[in-house]
């Protein structure tokens, strides 16, 4: 749970309250430094997200963290968290509210987007106790719930290695049915 928790915290600290972030269309990456990715499916969080099967999951009854990279001084994660339900308001995504709860530096940047159809707002920052991490953020509110879709990288100064790659999933991200009756939670899909 630590772990888990760790990690949250360093997908939640990349921009800051001060600065609006607008978001940009990045340019479609060339399939050569990509990995082959399939359709990962939550079925008890409700939704689906392009993933390579070679990527370890950690699986929380609140969360699905992808480990992109797992190496000691470099740590890649693609985070998706579900916080309670019936509990989130728009207005609990203002910069203060979003700096409070997930310990952002004070210069994070933070604008509006869309995910899975939804609006939502982005966030690009890093974490108050965690200089070397730099972390992109999209929160969607959904029947209620508040999801977090966040990917983190370690070694901040290598974050624009992963920006392609950071693109392409959060363009593929889609909510579903969520199921508690199913037997395999995470589903990987060709």
């Amino acid at each position: 749970m630590k772990r888990t928790l760790f990690f949250l915290f360093l997908l939640a600290t990349l921009w800051g309250p001060g600065e609006n972030l607008t978001a940009q269309e990045s340019t479609a990456p060339s399939a050569s430094h990509l990995p082959r990715l399939t359709t990962c499916t939550d079925k008890n969080l409700g939704f689906q997200i392009k993933c390579s099967p070679h990527w370890q999951r950690e699986i929380s009854p609140e969360s699905l963290m992808l480990v992109v990279k797992g190496r000691p001084r470099h740590i890649v994660t693609v985070t998706i968290t579900k916080f309670a339900q019936g509990q989130y308001l728009w207005e609990d995504l203002s910069p203060k509210n979003l700096q409070a709860n997930f310990h952002y530096e004070p210069d994070f940047k933070i604008g509006p987007s869309r995910v899975g159809g939804q609006k939502a707002v982005i966030v690009i920052a890093n974490p108050i106790h965690y200089p070397n991490v730099q972390i992109l953020d999209y929160f969607v509110i959904k029947n209620k719930a508040l999801y977090r879709i966040s990917f983190s990288v370690n070694t901040r100064n290598r974050f624009e290695e992963y920006k392609d790659l950071f693109a392409v999933l959060i363009r593929s991200f889609t909510f579903t049915e969520p199921s508690s009756t199913s037997l395999s939670r995470v589903d990987a899909q060709e």
